[in-house]
């Protein structure tokens, strides 16, 4: 599957919905680039730092520029009772889906071609994660929501190997 296919199949599972608005609410982080980073890892892609630089600058600019403010006025479109509002506000969520579509497009182009690993795919997807999610906010033990979308993407994911996945990064 296509890395947006992918990325709304997953979020579509239990939880994940919640755990990713918690992580781009709370932490701000970018959803996409969070859920891109754990599709690169299962497809045999491994961000370092460099890369991360550079997804995080296409981030900030997206962000920035397209997605949040789209983001700004569905959510400010919200309480409005009447419908043209909320077919307004249906309208603004499409365009918002399709520029995190675009964005996620550009994050892919920028991703390390595929190697050959002797790490596991949930190994190299908790280390993605945890690399961006740690440049947010060091932490020395993953979030709950990072072991939520993990597990959601990887069932037989180890949550020692998550663990050490944070430790490391």
């Amino acid at each position: 599957a296509s890395p947006w296919r992918w990325c709304e199949e997953l979020y579509r599972q239990p939880g994940v919905e919640q755990a990713c608005l918690a992580l781009q609410d709370r932490d701000g982080a970018d959803v996409i680039l969070a859920l891109t980073l754990i599709w690169a890892g299962i497809e045999g892609i491994e961000a370092d730092n460099g890369t991360l630089d550079r997804l995080l600058e296409l981030s900030r600019h997206w962000q920035g520029e397209v997605i949040g403010p789209l983001r700004e006025a569905r959510r400010a479109l919200k309480p409005a009772p009447d419908n043209s509002a909320q077919e307004l506000r249906a309208r603004i969520k499409t365009l918002e889906l399709e520029a995190e579509r675009l964005a996620q497009e550009a994050m892919v182009a920028l991703l390390p071609p595929r190697r050959a690993h002797t790490q596991s795919a949930a190994l190299r997807a908790a280390r993605n994660l945890a690399l961006y999610l740690c440049s947010l906010t060091p932490v020395k033990a993953p979030p709950g929501e990072a072991g939520v979308l993990l597990a959601a993407a990887l069932p037989d994911l180890d949550a020692g190997e998550i663990a050490r996945a944070f430790t490391r990064a």
